[in-house]
């Protein structure tokens, strides 16, 4: 799981564990480039929140790590094949699709948009 936004991913942390599940949670946006980007950060879980790029904002802003989910796979192979994966990318769809190309040729994974 990918969560660049701190509150939110140790809330998902929490909810994993409570639940049981085996998942990790990745600080880190998921992009078509590898190093930074700013992210708004209206505070806590704010589903305002989201990666500022081609734009400005009034808001508060910070850095956050982002990555190619091609190299993060490269990086971190799976044991088995990804099979889905469930989106609340706000406005950077085609920036992360840029980024998981190889993922999606070679694993054909069913993707889920969720807009707010």
């Amino acid at each position: 799981m990918f969560e660049p936004n701190p509150v939110a991913a140790e809330r998902a942390r929490e909810n994993l564990a409570l639940n049981r599940l085996k998942f990790e949670v990745h600080e880190l946006a998921l992009s078509d480039t590898t190093g930074t980007v700013d992210f708004e950060d209206e505070g806590g879980v704010s589903a305002c929140n989201r990666t500022v790029a081609g734009f400005s904002t009034a808001l508060p802003t910070r850095k956050v790590g982002c990555i190619q989910l091609d190299e993060f796979l490269a990086q971190h192979p799976l044991l088995y094949p990804l099979c889905a994966v469930k989106t609340t990318w706000k406005d950077m769809e085609n920036q992360v699709l840029a980024g998981m190309m190889e993922c999606l040729r070679r694993s054909r994974p069913l993707v889920m948009f969720e807009y707010l």
